[in-house]
């Protein structure tokens, strides 16, 4: 390296460490590290919202090669084994690794829910997004790729969830006013029922 370049970088240690309040080399390294990785994610997350996977997996192996293990690419990685190699046993062994190293980063789940689904496992997958997204409730980003990724439809009562009793039964009744008019006047009459008997509940 020339005197110039040596002094380049000295420079600009000297300046990370002052403006993060950095201690020593090491950490600097790992900030710069960090912030290429970083990096890679963005452009790999762009490929993989596309479908576009093997683009992914380029720019996911250049941020592994300069931080390998990282929970976020190995999460990134698994995703693009499952979805474009069905590597599905591979893709849960490296997706695991990343909740194992972070188990309170989301996208460690949300990647073994995409793995379960891709694999047809659905009951599995969709219990893993919901560790996701009660790991981060208010990650608009990952509540937006679970509703994606989630081909049923939005609950009837959207304040309630879907598993609560009003929704279940309602959303079977739409399910039957799909079917004919027969059945609407099914569901007209079994919502009245259950409107009924919540005004009586809270009186």
């Amino acid at each position: 390296m020339s005197n110039q370049k040596t002094k380049s970088a000295v420079k600009s240690l000297s300046w990370l460490r002052t403006t993060f309040e950095i201690d020593d080399e090491r950490s600097v390294e790992d900030y710069i590290d960090e912030e290429y990785v970083q990096s890679m994610l963005r452009k790999a997350t762009v490929f993989i919202e596309r479908k576009d996977f093997r683009a992914a997996e380029v720019y996911l192996q250049k941020a592994l090669a300069r931080v390998p293990k990282h929970p976020q690419c190995l999460a990134y990685m698994a995703i693009c084994l499952a979805e474009s190699k069905r590597r599905y046993v591979a893709a849960e062994k490296i997706a695991t690794e990343a909740v194992r190293q972070q188990p309170e980063n989301p996208r460690g789940h949300y990647a073994l829910g995409r793995i379960n689904l891709a694999g047809s496992r659905r009951r599995k997958a969709f219990q893993y997004f919901s560790q996701a997204r009660s790991i981060a409730p208010t990650d608009e980003a990952l509540a937006f790729d679970v509703q994606k990724l989630d081909p049923r439809r939005s609950p009837v009562i959207p304040f309630l969830s879907r598993n609560h009793f009003l929704n279940r039964y309602l959303g079977r009744a739409r399910a039957l006013l799909l079917g004919g008019p027969r059945l609407t006047l099914i569901l007209l009459a079994g919502t009245i029922v259950v409107v009924c008997s919540i005004l009586l509940w809270q009186k």
